[in-house]
């Protein structure tokens, strides 16, 4: 069982975003580094779509309209699905991880509450792309990135629950999640990031058609390259929804099984 500490779940959770926060704030470099990369992000799409002409593969708004948006999204399921274990490694490595579970938190809840750091900049890193690409000339603006927020907020719901499966997976074999990493890649290969799906060959095509981040990419596009209103991606948008419940589900079941091993001596080395 999950225990649950007496501090309100409130300040608990703003307590390891505060930490977290401060945390990477300490590395200056790497910090400012994340925040300033998305510059060159943003740039090397803009000054690579210069060498396209504009064409029916990418849309009428042209190919960096469609390929920050896709950048902005799939590299947001990336982050979530790396950063979630990766804190719960580097918390393993340094000790605190044994030392917070050791009070009344339990064990579960620090593991849930080391995910919101990392779900919050991501969820923030995939709105300033879109701002970011905006400015740039993308062809939307704050109204269309204010409508885009709904679908933006499920698709990380998605993400979460994947990358606490990913973090209870760390929890256990006390390595890095190469599973999380690879599906990431996948989907960032799959999901009509950076080229349309249609140019993939047929099977791979029914491979996207299972990832969630396919569905967040579309349902970004019809909303702030064509003007979509939400009547437009509803199925997108129950489709993430499903995934998100999935994955929560699956993520609380996998959270439990983590912390059992743990509690019994059952954590394996890999």
């Amino acid at each position: 069982m999950i225990r649950h500490s007496s501090v309100g779940p409130l300040r608990l959770a703003a307590a390891f975003i505060k930490r977290d926060l401060l945390q990477a704030a300490s590395y200056r470099i790497a910090f400012l580094w994340q925040g300033a990369s998305l510059l060159f992000y943003v740039g090397i799409l803009f000054f690579l779509s210069s060498a396209f002409a504009r064409g029916p593969a990418a849309g009428s708004e042209g190919y960096f309209a469609f390929a920050v948006v896709g950048f902005a999204v799939a590299e947001g399921l990336w982050g979530c699905l790396t950063s979630f274990s990766q804190q719960v490694r580097y918390d393993q490595v340094v000790g605190t991880l044994e030392a917070m579970a050791a009070t009344r938190t339990g064990l579960g809840t620090v593991v849930f509450c080391s995910g919101l750091y990392p779900l919050l900049f991501y969820g923030l890193r995939m709105l300033a792309v879109l701002a970011v690409g905006a400015l740039a000339g993308a062809g939307f603006g704050a109204i269309e990135l204010a409508r885009v927020l709904p679908v933006l907020v499920l698709a990380l719901a998605a993400f979460a629950g994947l990358g606490l499966i990913s973090a209870s997976v760390t929890l256990v074999v006390k390595k890095g999640d190469p599973v999380a990493a690879f599906l990431g890649a996948l989907s960032f290969l799959l999901c009509g990031a950076l080229y349309p799906i249609s140019v993939l060959p047929d099977w791979l095509q029914t491979v996207a058609a299972v990832l969630p981040v396919t569905y967040a990419v579309e349902a970004c596009r019809k909303i702030l390259l064509q003007g979509a209103g939400y009547e437009a991606v509803t199925f997108e948008m129950m489709v993430l929804a499903g995934f998100a419940a999935v994955f929560s589900l699956l993520a609380l079941l996998a959270l439990r099984w983590a912390v059992s091993l743990s509690r019994h001596g059952g954590v394996r080395h890999y």
